[in-house]
């Protein structure tokens, strides 16, 4: 949720002001005029500061692995969990990365999708398991399976993955298990992929559920497609190869996107503002990993009102080179927006980059409510020095 501090300590000093008056009145000039001009210094600061964002993951980023086998993933399962855990926790490991399992319970057992079900040992238990302890981890793996429902109301399961998400872990699922983040409280505003059944939990807690594609990063929230993807097939079929490489992508801190511009134009009819993007591959892990080489096949910029944040439109850009991307915004369009850019891939991949959180298009920006406020304390200020000098003088 995005909080306007410099607003509020404006609300409230002007309200100090108006409920105290008499007390002000009452006080002498020298005291009057250094209550005032501080309150313009103090005003000035806030106004110089950015608008603080007060995210759902930590404040302070968590150190980036440097090689795979840095990479620490934390599985959580409970009983009924679906069978992918397996597929992906295997995949993980295949790559050497360390996946720990984390559950209520000792021993538990997973649902019957493709048979009887199958016990796992946990490697340490919910209950003994400290805040403290998340920065031992990169990732938390959330499995799909029957187990979402149960899970999605289970305070202890959700306000783990909450603390999870807020000690800036990178939070994954898929499937039905995508629901399960809903109900974490830490989708709003993302864009996620989710099973029907379990996707009223992803529109109730403010988030997007998307399709079209097989895997899906949105603000440190990596999400799978349903059973099979986009081929059907059943949870056997499920994207879970592509989703562990998105994971391992986002774990070592790569993007595919390199540079981005967003600069007014006076030239272009019709149009105020040209965006520019310029993209890049990571071949490199491709190779490591799967051999599958991925290239961008289009880039779009959303831009999402600040007034209505279930709002949004977005600019398709237009390939001019290999990874360099061109489009313009309509001169009709203003206000305020957070903005993010979408990167697709020819594997049916989405990568999703926050690039700016409070961008001014063809409107007055926010600055000059600061900007009013300190100068007429300063000029009381200096008037109220200045009547008290002719008093004196008197």
């Amino acid at each position: 949720m995005k909080h306007n501090y410099q607003i509020e300590i404006v609300f409230w000093l002007t309200k100090v002001l108006l409920t105290h008056q008499t007390i002000f009145i009452k006080m002498t000039f020298i005291k009057s005029s250094k209550i005032l001009v501080t309150i313009s210094l103090l005003i000035c600061v806030l106004g110089s500061l950015s608008d603080i964002e007060l995210a759902n993951c930590a404040a302070s980023p968590k150190e980036i692995p440097s090689q795979i086998e840095e990479i620490r993933v934390l599985g959580l399962v409970a009983t009924n969990f679906g069978w992918n855990f397996f597929d992906v926790k295997d995949q993980l490991e295949a790559w050497n990365v360390t996946v720990t399992v984390i559950a209520p319970t000792q021993t538990t057992y997973s649902c019957d999708n493709r048979g009887s079900p199958i016990p796992i040992t946990a490697d340490i238990l919910l209950s003994d398991f400290e805040d403290a302890d998340f920065a031992n981890y990169d990732c938390l793996f959330v499995p799909s399976g029957a187990w979402w429902f149960s899970a999605a109301n289970n305070p202890t399961i959700t306000e783990f993955i909450k603390s999870a998400y807020e000690h800036g872990l990178i939070v994954s699922s898929m499937c039905v298990g995508s629901g399960i983040l809903g109900a974490a409280d830490i989708v709003e505003g993302k864009k996620l992929l989710c099973h029907g059944n379990s996707a009223y939990l992803i529109s109730n807690a403010g988030g997007i559920r998307t399709s079209g594609i097989n895997v899906t990063s949105d603000e440190k929230l990596v999400t799978g497609d349903t059973g099979g993807g986009l081929t059907g097939g059943g949870d056997a079929a499920a994207p879970y190869t592509q989703f562990s490489e998105f994971l391992i992508k986002e774990s070592l801190g790569l993007t595919y996107l390199d540079q981005y511009s967003i600069e007014k134009v006076t030239n272009v009819p019709g149009s105020s503002h040209k965006i520019s993007v310029i993209t890049q591959t990571i071949h490199e892990l491709d190779q490591i990993l799967t051999g599958n080489e991925r290239n961008i096949l289009e880039v779009k910029v959303v831009f999402y009102p600040k007034s209505d944040r279930k709002s949004s439109f977005q600019i398709p850009l237009n390939k001019i080179s290999e990874n360099f991307f061109e489009g313009y915004i309509n001169e009709e369009i203003d206000g305020r927006y957070k903005v993010k850019i979408e990167i697709y891939t020819d594997f049916e991949d989405l990568e999703i980059d926050i690039v700016d959180n409070t961008l001014w298009i063809n409107t007055i920006p926010g600055y000059p409510l600061w900007i009013i406020v300190s100068l007429s304390c300063a000029v009381l200020g200096m008037l109220v020095v200045t009547t008290r000098r002719k008093i004196h003088s008197l």
